[in-house]
């Protein structure tokens, strides 16, 4: 029988103490198993469970000194609430550096104890996934897979003791493991460490919802452990050449990166750390605008940007324009047929505010004048009158938008300790000739370089276009313009302005008559033509603004 699983508490993360023969309750049995050899590979594990609740934290040690650790099995049991979920992030360290991570979210079955397995394989070492993602050491060939972390609980098998054995894993996986789980049947798990999360009534709020353990958080060391592994496990190597950059022993000769002869010979060097904050070592190489920036090397990543953004301004134009001018003009109506009886027997004023037919205007009262007669406008030819001036700014564009450099930032996954033995070193390759001498640094935005990198230069991933001109203004009102057309009367039964009008005058004439206006003149209405009149430009508009740079990143190298 395994041996009773310690347990990890804290203020409302209520634990339980289970034993492998006891009655499990319903959740899931965590297996984590890797191929990855320690302490070579990897000399520590970090487990981070979160489930809903406050936190607890707490170290884990191996309960057996005398084996190997994985894989590993974690208990995690369900709470009283249906749709409670469990967020598993573990990963294999290497002198404080993550080198594999795998993540899962799944909801915590009621009805059973679901076995989830996350092997961290050598496959997905180096590779990155998107939020949401994980990777998958599955496939057949080729590096591992990104998947979705979410997990679908009715997809995992039922949990049988059994599975913890390391040959059971590899069986089911396609992983071969580092170390041995134990025997089969109830004592596989004697080789594994456990931790238990369990819910408890006594940790239930006063609203009777789950008060259950936010995180469990355990770095577990295991080098002394791992020396202890059994000499039948092998390393596996992951090619024939050694890689560099990834912090392993890919060839199985026992040197890693640095330390690899052929690492050396091919320009792999180790180099202290970057600074907090910052990321590299890193490759820098700038030139003209549109130059070909040179391929970065294998195990590095192109952060590629410009600097010196370009674009000239242009020329900026200013017309002021007269709208809402109107022509109005008072039409005198005599009794005769030459315009000559004063004072006439009535008048009527109308008005155009545009070119165009005017509203058609009353003649009131309509009695005196008869049905025939004569009318024109008094003062002659009227001129437009008020209105105002609008100014309208015209750009004329200058140089399209471009920069004066590109620039390529070659950045890699910092490899530490990488074969090296100094503390805080890593192994990089040394600055290829096209990159020049210099080893730097890069962080977001514009800052100020860490010591030791003097030499900055900011890059930019892009630009926008603020270029544009300053308003201009016009004089108030405008001056001058003309009024061209003429004037309709129609009599008093015409019923508005409809039809054939008794008489017409032209602005400009001397006298016209009229008859057959019914009774009497009963409507007039103006047809006018306005020519706008001039307005003066006051203040000129000026060209404003430039081509912005956007997205700035800061370089920092050592010369």
């Amino acid at each position: 029988m395994r041996g009773a699983r310690r347990a990890i508490a804290a203020a409302s993360f209520a634990v339980a103490l289970l034993v492998a023969c006891s009655t499990r309750p319903a959740g899931l049995e965590l297996i984590i198993a890797t191929d990855l050899k320690a302490p070579d590979d990897f000399d520590t594990m970090h487990l981070h469970v979160s489930q809903d609740g406050t936190p607890a934290a707490d170290d884990i040690p191996l309960d057996e000194p005398g084996a190997a650790p994985f894989p590993v099995t974690f208990a995690i049991a369900a709470g009283s609430r249906a749709d409670q979920e469990a967020i598993v992030d573990v990963s294999l360290l290497k002198a404080g550096q993550v080198v594999v991570s795998r993540q899962a979210q799944v909801q915590v079955p009621k009805d059973r104890v679901a076995e989830l397995t996350l092997v961290l394989g050598r496959k997905c070492v180096g590779v990155t996934c998107q939020a949401g993602e994980t990777c998958d050491p599955q496939p057949a060939a080729g590096a591992g897979e990104c998947v979705p972390i979410v997990v679908d609980p009715a997809a995992l098998p039922t949990f049988t003791p059994a599975d913890v054995d390391a040959a059971a894993v590899a069986t089911s996986t396609g992983v071969t493991q580092s170390g041995s789980g134990g025997g089969s049947g109830s004592d596989s798990g004697d080789a594994a460490m456990a931790a238990d999360i369990a819910t408890s009534n006594d940790a239930a709020d006063a609203s009777g919802e789950d008060t259950m353990g936010d995180a469990l958080i355990a770095d577990v060391s295991i080098d002394d452990v791992m020396t202890n592994q059994p000499a039948d496990v092998p390393c596996v190597p992951t090619g024939s050449a050694e890689n560099c950059s990834n912090g392993i022993d890919d060839n199985c000769d026992g040197l890693v990166d640095c330390a690899e002869p052929s690492c050396q010979t091919a320009g792999y060097a180790c180099v202290g750390a970057a600074p907090a904050g910052w990321s590299g070592p890193d490759l820098f190489w700038t030139g003209t605008a549109g130059a070909t920036a040179p391929a970065c090397p294998t195990g590095y990543q192109a952060l590629d940007g410009n600097a010196g953004p370009t674009g000239t301004t242009g020329s900026c134009a200013c017309t002021c324009s007269a709208i809402a001018q109107t022509c109005t003009a008072t039409v005198a109506l005599t009794s005769d047929m030459t315009c000559a009886i004063r004072p006439a027997c009535r008048s009527v004023t109308v008005t155009a505010t545009t070119t165009g037919t005017g509203a058609c205007t009353p003649v009131t009262p309509t009695t005196v004048c008869g049905s025939g007669g004569s009318f024109a406008v008094a003062g002659g030819v009227p001129a437009p009158s008020v209105g105002t001036c609008t100014p309208q700014v015209t750009k004329t564009s200058g140089s399209a938008e471009g920069w004066t450099s590109a620039a390529r930032v070659c950045t890699t996954i910092a490899d530490v300790p990488g074969g090296c033995a100094a503390a805080g070193q890593q192994c990089v390759l040394e600055s290829p000739s096209a990159f020049g001498a210099a080893m730097c640094v890069h962080q977001s935005g514009d800052a100020s370089c860490p010591a030791g990198y003097p030499t900055k230069s900011v890059i930019y991933g892009g630009e926008t276009d603020m270029r544009g001109c300053s308003p201009c203004t016009c004089s108030a009102t405008p001056t001058g313009g003309s009024c061209a057309g003429t004037i309709g009367i129609w009599g008093d039964v015409a019923g508005g302005c409809t039809g054939a009008a008794a008489g017409t005058y032209t602005l400009g004439a001397t006298c016209a008559t009229y008859s057959g206006a019914g009774n009497n003149p009963g409507y007039a209405q103006g047809n006018f033509t306005v020519t706008p009149g001039t307005c003066t430009v006051v203040t000129q508009p000026t060209p404003t603004g430039a081509v912005i740079a956007t997205g700035p990143i800061t370089v920092c190298c050592t010369n």
